[in-house]
């Protein structure tokens, strides 16, 4: 309705919560002068205190920044438009019938992060896949780029983009869809290994 996001929009929207389930409680209970206002206090309390749990929840980035919400990420070797919609290709190995995207990757080919944040209509926003690395798995992840993506609401399947790396050091990568403040909409986990052979078969998918 107002075609932005943030945390005071997501306050807002707690309190006309909070102001609407008090004022349906009341009328129910002014249609019922027998009971007491203990009473009321004790049925809508319950429900004032969950919006409060999930405010608490969305400051400790313990839910996804609403009303964002990832709906497909994936890693690949290549992506390509065609009309209006995106050919991911990536390899697997002939039996995992599973996969649509691609993991590990070998050190020496471009790594494309393709994601499809959905977002409400009119709502136009900015997103950043936000690239992390380490070396193993005994060490934090530390920050290597963050790229500012232009989104728009409206297509049910989500907003589609794309952002890509070449030449990746050996070890684990991570991307976090993030928003403007920081908040993570969703993530996407890849493996770099030094190139080898493997019996990985080409593949694509439309999305």
């Amino acid at each position: 309705m107002v075609g932005a996001i943030g945390s005071w929009v997501f306050l807002l929207g707690a309190v006309l919560s909070v102001g609407v389930t008090w004022c349906v409680v009341q009328l129910i209970y002014q249609r019922n002068p027998d009971r007491s206002q203990r009473e009321a206090v004790l049925v809508g309390g319950p429900a004032i205190a969950l919006i409060g749990l999930l405010i608490g929840f969305y400051f400790l980035n313990w839910i996804p920044p609403v009303p964002l919400s990832m709906k497909f990420g994936g890693m690949y070797r290549e992506v390509q438009k065609q009309d209006d919609r995106f050919v991911l290709s990536f390899d697997r190995e002939w039996y995992q019938v599973w996969k649509r995207s691609q993991n590990p990757f070998p050190s020496d080919e471009p790594v494309y992060c393709f994601t499809a944040v959905f977002a409400p209509v009119a709502l136009n926003t900015t997103i950043y896949h936000h690239w992390y690395f380490r070396t193993n798995s005994g060490k934090p992840f530390t920050h290597a780029d963050k790229i500012p993506i232009k989104i728009a609401g409206g297509r049910e399947g989500g907003y589609r983009a794309y952002t890509f790396k070449q030449r990746l050091d050996p070890g684990d990568w991570r991307v976090d869809v993030e928003t403007e403040v920081g908040r993570v909409v969703g993530q996407v986990s890849v493996v770099v290994a030094e190139q080898g052979e493997t019996g990985a078969i080409p593949r694509t998918f439309l999305y």
